[in-house]
């Protein structure tokens, strides 16, 4: 990288935004872009069968050899390259015909990085907005680049997409379906093309199958090819979702029916997770998302710039987005830190104090409840050697929802009752801003309790109906 501050060596710098990106399921190309020489160049990016994203400089049609030096990195919301490949001297030779008289582009070593990092763990900040951003820049010591600039962003176009709510009867947890199977048509048939009609075929085990599987399938009666995801979630009556099922799938240019057969979600090893989310009426309810897309990517290239050349009204707009930037990644890289505050909370990470809250023995840190609670910062004083402070008059599961406040500033999907015994924990340890949080969205408050209890009634009556047509 110190090579790259060398100000005796230019650097040329390329920028790829891609929006929608976490609907990319083939390799996507960006567009050229022109090097002094007139060299042409582009960047590729897919989803490696290794369960990573891949991301190549590749080099068009070249009639030449040429060796340079180049980095290639993923961007997070406040611009730092935290994912990056550096690669020294890299050789890119001619480019050589195929058995189709087509040239065989020259390409670079690739930058790697982990679909869970993109995806879920690193998700809010190398996908602000579901875009990812690029950036590849390239030097030598041969005078072969100019310090210029160029940027370009590519779309992938969703072609439709459905989000399908229904309800689940439910008998015991344990032995929770009798063999059922339905067809469910994912999009209107009156509205929707040929090509895009889906039907999900969703069906239980019997009791006799100890594996308690679901069995998922898409259809459709043929058409034009598709990429497709789906997605399958339990979901509670505030809302809160448990993910079952994420799988992709390219529907192929037939006539003829198309199957997909999705993995086995094994219901005896999710009981655990799936408790949670169990209604008192003895319904679940499942939301199931599809979405489809033709795979067309969009193409937008802005000109060169010259690093050294930039006029003074490039200035100031430059100035105007990067305001408007700025604004945007602080709320991102906030989410960013509440959730790195959260897992340092959930996984104990480095915790200097522990409550005791009935039976349950909760890692915390003295410092960020001293910080948030004037209460707790004068017993921590007088309790500089205890390791432990008993809390007694609250329950555990209010002192964890109060701890999630304290270390993130959220209070989650809260029920009416929980979310009274919150706000009255937090007058207790005199956690002002919780307080006006709570006064200042009371009105928000009363119409969820008012939601909840007209969504209990749903629940019940849907139990009711069913039972009575049996």
């Amino acid at each position: 990288m110190s090579d790259i501050l060398d100000l005796k060596e230019k650097v040329f710098t390329f920028s790829w935004k891609i929006k929608n990106f976490s609907y990319c399921m083939e390799s996507i190309r960006s567009p050229e872009f022109i090097t002094r020489n007139n060299r042409k160049w582009c960047l590729r990016v897919h989803k490696h069968k290794t369960n990573q994203i891949r991301c190549y400089l590749v080099r068009i049609e070249s009639s030449e050899c040429i060796t340079l030096d180049y980095e290639i990195s993923f961007l997070t919301c406040d611009s730092s390259p935290e994912a990056k490949l550096t690669k020294k001297a890299a050789k890119f030779r001619k480019s050589k015909l195929n058995k189709n008289s087509k040239h065989r582009n020259a390409r670079g070593m690739p930058l790697c990085v982990a679909n869970d990092i993109i995806y879920k763990s690193r998700q809010n900040s190398f996908l602000p907005k579901d875009t990812l951003t690029i950036k590849c820049q390239m030097w030598n010591s041969e005078d072969d680049f100019e310090a210029k600039q160029a940027f370009a962003s590519s779309q992938l176009f969703l072609n439709a997409t459905s989000r399908k709510h229904f309800p689940w009867p439910v008998d015991n947890l344990k032995k929770p379906f009798k063999s059922d199977k339905r067809n469910i048509p994912l999009f209107n048939s009156k509205t929707i093309k040929k090509s895009d009609k889906f039907f999900l075929n969703f069906t239980m085990d019997d009791e006799s199958n100890e594996t308690k599987a679901f069995q998922i399938k898409v259809r459709r009666p043929g058409g034009k090819r598709r990429c497709a995801i789906l997605k399958l979630f339990i979901f509670d009556i505030n809302g809160k979702a448990l993910d079952l099922v994420t799988e992709e799938f390219v529907f192929g240019k037939m006539k003829t029916q198309q199957i997909w057969q999705l993995q086995s979600v094994n219901w005896k090893n999710k009981i655990t997770e799936i408790e949670n989310y169990f209604q008192c009426s003895n319904l679940l309810f499942l939301m199931c998302e599809f979405v489809t897309y033709i795979g067309i990517v969009t193409k937008e290239t802005s000109g060169l710039n010259p690093i050294d050349s930039i006029s003074s009204h490039s200035l100031e707009s430059c100035g105007r987005l990067l305001v408007s930037d700025i604004d945007e990644n602080r709320s991102q890289c906030s989410e960013y830190l509440k959730n790195d505050l959260k897992q340092m909370l959930d996984d104990g990470i480095f915790c200097d104090l522990k409550l005791r809250v009935g039976t349950e023995t909760i890692p915390v840190h003295r410092s960020i409840l001293s910080a948030r609670s004037s209460v707790f910062r004068t017993m921590l004083e007088n309790r500089k050697s205890s390791d432990i402070v008993d809390v007694e008059d609250v329950e555990a599961y209010t002192m964890r929802q109060l701890l999630l406040y304290v270390y993130t500033g959220n209070i989650g999907d809260l029920q009416w009752e929980n979310i009274a015994k919150l706000y009255s924990v937090g007058d207790k340890f005199k956690i002002l801003c919780l307080k006006e949080k709570f006064e200042g969205n009371r009105d928000e408050f009363y119409l969820r309790k008012r939601i909840g209890r007209d969504l209990s009634s749903y629940a019940s009556s849907l139990q009711y109906i069913i039972a009575s047509s049996v």
